[in-house]
């Protein structure tokens, strides 16, 4: 999208960013979408009536039986059982138009029109093998997150992905995988930055209790026959403090608090006893401090 005057001026109030997506942010995603059914025709072919052999477009009813299964929660619109759109009267299942756009994302190929069939008023369409319609396509959606200020993206691995304010250090981390020492703490690591980026924020909760794991794994990679726990902690802490004793402490207090949070609050445990977490920002300052820990702790080892 280009910029109007307003905002390549800078005279507008910045947007606020959410992962909440209101009624009519939800609207104009569905029509994005919809806008790029007939790139679904190789899937779910329209024929022409004069000759089979020609494709018109996409059959639309085709598109929404199958999305009927797919992904049920799009069609709650008591009136209209058909529309993607629900009446001011129903709710609507923001994640479900996510799930849309990925369906349309995976399944659309590029259609060129070949010849116009003047009776029917419709063009006979071919397929090419370019990623030419899904590139306007995830400029649309992207265009449209960065506009009602979603805080999603639509991925080149067409998918939808979560995005945060600590993107940086996300991408730090996959760029040690191959310096982390062992496969155990690689493995987790991986895992929970691929749940803390999906779109879904109860997400966040599996990808908190995973860094939780990777970081006590990583505390043990000294131990042996000769070396516990505790000790492969503290040889940890000496390598990465550089044997400075100020940063020794600092990073002996800092390993031995993320412990207690793993300990006292609902992240690795799930007792009665522990605390809940009340929302989504305390997963995301959770979840951060900890890779960030381990992160500093990867560099040193």
């Amino acid at each position: 999208m280009v910029n109007l005057f307003t905002e390549r001026n800078n005279m507008r109030e910045p947007i606020s960013k959410t992962s909440t997506m209101a009624r009519a942010a939800y609207e104009l995603l569905i029509h994005c979408c919809e806008k790029y059914f007939v790139n679904l025709a190789k899937m779910f072919p329209e024929l022409c009536p004069d000759d089979e052999r020609n494709i018109c477009g996409a059959d639309i009813q085709q598109i929404k039986s199958i999305l009927k299964y797919r992904i049920p929660n799009l069609f709650k619109n008591e009136y209209s059982p058909h529309s993607m759109i629900p009446s001011e009267d129903d709710e609507f299942d923001q994640y479900a138009a996510l799930d849309l756009i990925e369906f349309v994302a995976q399944n659309m190929v590029t259609v060129v029109n070949i010849d116009y069939h003047s009776f029917f008023r419709h063009h006979h369409i071919r397929f090419t093998d370019t990623e030419e319609s899904f590139d306007e396509f995830q400029r649309d959606i992207n265009g449209l997150f960065e506009m009602l200020g979603l805080n999603y993206r639509l991925t080149e691995n067409k998918i939808i992905e979560r995005i945060t304010d600590t993107d940086a250090l996300i991408e730090e981390a996959r760029e040690m995988d191959s310096k982390i020492p062992e496969e155990g703490v690689r493995q987790l690591i991986s895992e929970a930055i691929v749940l803390y980026q999906k779109a879904k924020p109860a997400d966040n909760h599996l990808a908190t209790e995973k860094i939780w794991d990777a970081l006590e794994r990583l505390k043990s990679i000294y131990v042996s026959s000769d070396i516990d726990k505790k000790r492969s902690a503290e040889m940890i802490i000496d390598k990465v403090s550089q044997g400075i004793s100020s940063f020794s402490q600092l990073l002996n207090e800092e390993y031995l608090s993320l412990t207690k949070i793993g300990n006292k609050f609902r992240i690795r445990h799930h007792e009665m006893d522990k605390i809940d977490i009340p929302s989504d920002d305390f997963y995301d300052y959770f979840f951060n401090r900890c890779l960030s820990l381990i992160l500093l702790t990867i560099k040193s080892l």
